[in-house]
């Protein structure tokens, strides 16, 4: 008889482990998080109460979080000091970080002063804005432009460091009218 109750026991052991295996092999997974896609449309951003910057896109791929966003044709971006619009921008591809804000953006890359009387203009083709230092890295050629009658000032590689104003330029050529 103890071999008899032995036997069920372990029968019943058996089967309760053979399901508890055999629990999860026929559910579903949960689907992949998939990415957000937004097509043509307009963002902008305030500090507190004044506008800090807009742009226009063709299309936003977000990651699920949206702690990553790329940006392709962006046009139309114009960046606030003080509440007024002192850059205009315009980008094939960006790459944002929302939790950093850094950024790095790719293809025909254009900037330009709002202040006719500063006037400069910046073509190239990459820049990454590290957020945490404050630096624009611009590595490929870069011209940088006063105006239409003016001999740019071109350059293989710039660094810019706005903390401090300081700026590097590697193999530089050409001239800035004042």
């Amino acid at each position: 008889m103890k071999q008899a109750i032995t036997l069920i026991v372990l029968v019943v052991i058996a089967w309760i482990g053979y399901e508890v295996h055999a629990a999860g092999r026929d559910e579903t997974p949960p689907p992949a998080p998939q990415p957000v896609v937004m097509q043509k449309g307009k963002a902008h951003g305030e500090r507190l109460s004044t506008p800090s910057w807009s742009i226009e896109y063709d299309r936003v791929i977000g990651n699920p979080d949206q702690s990553l966003l790329n940006l392709e044709g962006v046009r139309n971006g114009v960046f606030y000091r003080n509440g007024k619009p002192y850059l205009h921008l315009h980008a094939a591809h960006v790459t944002v970080n929302t939790v950093t804000h850094d950024f790095t953006a790719s293809g025909p890359f254009h900037v330009e002063t709002v202040d006719r009387v500063h006037f400069r203009t910046i073509d190239t083709t990459e820049a990454v804005w590290t957020q945490t230092s404050k630096h624009l890295f611009l590595p490929k050629k870069t011209r940088i432009g006063t105006g239409a009658k003016a001999k740019p000032l071109i350059a293989d590689g710039i660094t810019v460091d706005v903390n401090s104003g300081d700026i590097h330029m590697e193999h530089v050529r050409g001239g800035l009218s004042p």
